[in-house]
């Protein structure tokens, strides 16, 4: 989702923008429950801010399906507090100030914020995305109130997933989702004009054409059977810059190795996305991505915009991702790749490669002239390895030591998983996007192009090159390369375990039961490296007896991946392969199997005042499947030659 990144600044009115670190406490009147709470789900919540809001600003007009507004409230009146305590109270100790559950619940605790965000949609029919008139040029759309509430739920959740004792979410608090129902279509048009009964607001829109004319589009569209949407979230200072900022070198901000560090922070988020939020963003593009290098590190990068994820956190939503993905890569090789069955059966054979295809199963793979049955193998090849992937997420704890304290073993583990994570991560971003918005390149590229030192715009620019999913294989086919990335590697795991090693969740949003299932990964896992040794005599007696296939593991990498999955599904295979029934050790180790914990959906707990985000069941992806809007074709079109002009310059 495109943004103009144009920001429309009041030079003469006073700014309350301060670094907010922390979640939004709601303190607005309420007569009948006058207790603090986390959220706004209604019209009076909203008008209740309206009527403290003594100016506006204009922060984006250019999203797809947005327009997003800074709202700036009247200090002498406090509607929200943060989490964190004051900053200066935090310096006089060398320990970051706790995030007690009795500061957290307190509405006299915590910074006073006096600006908030409001993203505006509109809502149209279920499933039924419409194109509307354009805006300044760009092209709008509305969208299925699902997507929304997915948005809005998807964004509590990560910043709840991330948040931690000195309060270092990487992106803001959303705290706020009404919806303003249309009276219908009628004639002439009724609008709805949430701004209406607000008399301090009819003065700012009388002084500001442009914010005027954002409210003449809504209503507009409101009289015509369209509702009105609205997330409410933390502000992100204004000293926080798209990462472009930083990148195009005819801008005065241009600073290489700033730029560096910076996508060293965003792969490293974006890691911590997907193996600690179990979720794979698909609009991640620079726009996105807001930065401040002159903080410190754990707080230089805000991630917005979370219309778009495939969920992994449960096996039909992992389904889903596979199902999705099968789809969009085989309309990527029909549709993106020329029309030609030499370009397409060349491409896929790279694509064996990548996946680390060897030797007979190669040549056969790549003999095969049937470009479906090719396309159907690559498919299968994709589907193991991300299945793998979040095996490993379940058998071992990764980034969970300095990495200075580790071992060879642990660290090879470890870099070769930040390899893993990034390569599938940029062919998932980019085979969703180019194949259903018929777009040149992917979201998340421009990040990935410095991380990797690769052109990886795209599934075929990334398969131009000679590079393969395990680190060790890219070692040997292309060594400098290897080494640089190494390192890269090494940064970008000191960012994750800064991240990580504060997993001292506060008691906020009922969140408990993340906390215990990512404390006790390390107890419950089913396999630890301390259990290996023991493993590999048993596996290695029952081998030298010519026993079958037994579970292997090599030190220093992860499961076999394909052994693994099968383990994990039933520890008696292994107790039938072994022979050994009677063993202590076996049992010993039978004990570990049985103690897997998968991620599998988590009961919501009992209705409380301040809800969890995963009590509600959020739809995988409501943008799944191919596109069937053209105007968000379009849209994605513009916003990526934007991107390229600026790049090319």
């Amino acid at each position: 989702m495109g943004k103009n990144n144009s920001i429309k600044k009041y030079p003469h009115k006073k700014s309350y923008t301060r670094s907010q670190s922390g979640g939004i406490k709601v303190l607005l009147p309420n007569f009948h429950n006058p207790i603090m709470e986390r959220e706004i789900q209604t019209i009076q919540g909203l008008q209740d801010i309206l009527t403290n809001t003594t100016n506006i600003e204009i922060v984006s007009t250019g999203s797809l399906n947005s327009f997003v507004i800074r709202l700036h409230l009247n200090p002498s009146n406090i509607l929200f507090r943060s989490d964190t305590l004051d900053i200066k109270k935090s310096l006089l100790s060398r320990q970051p100030t706790p995030l007690s559950y009795a500061k957290i619940e307190n509405e006299t605790d915590g910074l006073p914020i006096h600006e908030i965000i409001m993203k505006i949609c509109l809502i149209g029919a279920p499933g039924n995305n419409i194109n509307l008139d354009d805006f300044n040029g760009r092209g709008k759309a509305s969208l299925d109130r699902n997507e929304l509430i997915n948005e809005y739920q998807t964004q509590r959740y990560l910043y709840s997933s991330m948040m931690s004792i000195s309060g270092n979410p990487f992106c803001p608090d959303a705290f706020g989702l009404v919806m303003i129902s249309s009276p219908g279509i009628t004639v002439p048009p009724t609008s709805i004009d949430i701004f209406r009964f607000v008399p301090n607001i009819q003065s700012i829109l009388q002084s500001d054409p442009d914010l005027n004319r954002i409210n003449t589009y809504i209503n507009k569209f409101s009289g015509m059977g369209f509702n009105i949407g609205i997330i409410l979230m933390e502000s992100i200072p204004s000293s926080f810059h798209p990462i472009f900022y930083y990148s195009l070198k005819n801008e005065p901000h241009y600073n290489h190795d700033v730029y560096k560090k910076l996508c060293e922070g965003i792969a490293a988020i974006n890691i911590l996305s997907i193996y600690r939020g179990k979720m794979f963003h698909l609009d991640a593009h620079p726009g996105n991505w807001l930065c401040n290098p002159k903080v410190s590190i754990l707080k230089q990068i805000k991630e917005i915009d979370f219309g778009r994820v495939y969920r992994i956190d449960s096996d039909t939503n992992l389904r889903h991702l596979i199902t999705d993905t099968k789809r969009n890569i085989e309309t990527y090789i029909k549709n993106n790749l020329p029309q030609n069955e030499l370009t397409q059966k060349d491409f896929i054979n790279r694509f064996y490669t990548l996946m680390g295809v060897k030797d007979e199963q190669l040549k056969l793979f790549i003999d095969e002239q049937n470009v479906d049955i090719k396309i159907n193998r690559a498919n299968n090849l994709f589907s193991a390895e991300i299945n793998s992937l979040i095996a490993d997420f379940r058998t071992n704890e990764y980034f969970s030591k300095p990495y200075i304290s580790m071992s060879q073993n642990e660290r090879r583990m470890n870099i070769k998983m930040i390899h893993r994570i990034i390569l599938i991560s940029a062919l998932i971003d980019s085979f969703y996007n180019c194949a259903n918005y018929c777009i040149y390149e992917g979201q998340i590229s421009h990040i990935y192009n410095i991380i990797l030192n690769i052109a990886t715009i795209n599934p075929y620019n990334i398969l131009t090159y000679p590079i393969t999913i395990d680190l060790d294989e890219y070692n040997l086919i292309r060594h400098d390369k290897a080494v640089r990335l190494k390192k890269t590697y090494q940064r970008i795991y000191d960012i994750i375990y800064k991240y990580s090693g504060e997993n001292h969740f506060p008691q906020i949003r009922n969140y408990e039961r993340f906390r215990e299932i990512h404390r006790g990964r390390a107890h419950r896992a089913w396999i630890k490296i301390r259990y290996i040794g023991a493993g590999i005599v048993l596996c290695s007696r029952a081998a030298a007896r010519g026993v079958g296939t037994v579970l292997s593991y090599i030190p220093g990498s992860s499961l076999a991946s394909r052994a693994a999955s099968k383990v994990y599904d039933s520890a008696i295979d292994l107790k039938e392969a072994v022979k050994l029934k009677s063993s202590n050790a076996f049992r010993k180790i039978k004990s570990k199997l049985s103690s897997a914990h998968p991620y599998e959906p988590i009961v919501p707990p009992s209705p409380r005042r301040a809800s969890s985000p995963r009590a509600i069941q959020i739809t995988p992806l409501s943008y799944g499947g191919r596109s069937k809007y053209t105007r968000r074709a379009n849209h994605h079109k513009k916003h990526h030659h934007h991107a390229n002009t600026h790049k090319n310059n």
